[in-house]
């Protein structure tokens, strides 16, 4: 087991699971899912603490599942780094909609920005209303707020500090 993960709360807990080499997936408070993936990354506790979800790999393609079901249709090259909003409204993710290809994804809507390193990081704001990516393009750090890239080339980013409102 891996990635462990706790609910907001501290009373529940999910993880990845690996069985064998190539049967992956999710277990919470001991019951595993009934379905099996090629691959699982981090699952996480959402609609406050009542449902799990997780980036799954299944059929060559990552997909977003919750409690046992597909959430997401839109199969990637990766998901990974799930968050989710503070109202507990909205999941985000890093994904790759293409080889080489990084961008953010919320409630599987891809921004239409893509960078071709990494997203390392992203983050809501405390109202939930906005979307902070922390990136790297062609040996850059950049960051961008709601699919728009700031006019930054930087040898480092660190987090971002978003305002109540989500301005950074």
């Amino acid at each position: 087991i891996w990635d462990i993960c706790f609910d907001p709360a501290g009373d529940r807990l999910a993880w990845a699971v690996r069985f064998d080499r190539g049967n992956y997936g999710v277990a919470v408070d001991g019951a595993e899912w009934e379905k099996t993936f090629q691959a699982v990354w981090r699952p996480v506790f959402c609609d406050n603490g009542k449902s799990v979800a997780a980036p799954v790999r299944t059929g060559g393609k990552w997909y977003l599942y919750k409690d046992n079901q597909p959430l997401w249709q839109d199969g990637y090259d990766n998901i990974w780094r799930l968050a989710q909003n503070p109202a507990g409204s909205d999941l985000a993710a890093i994904v790759s909609p293409g080889f080489g290809k990084w961008t953010v994804a919320c409630n599987d809507c891809p921004w239409t920005l893509t960078w071709n390193t990494m997203v390392r990081d992203l983050y809501f704001s405390k109202d939930g209303t906005s979307i902070a990516a922390v990136y790297k393009d062609s040996g850059n750090w950049g960051l961008a707020l709601d699919d728009k890239a700031w006019t930054l080339s930087c040898d480092k980013i660190f987090t971002p500090d978003m305002n109540a409102d989500g301005s950074v």
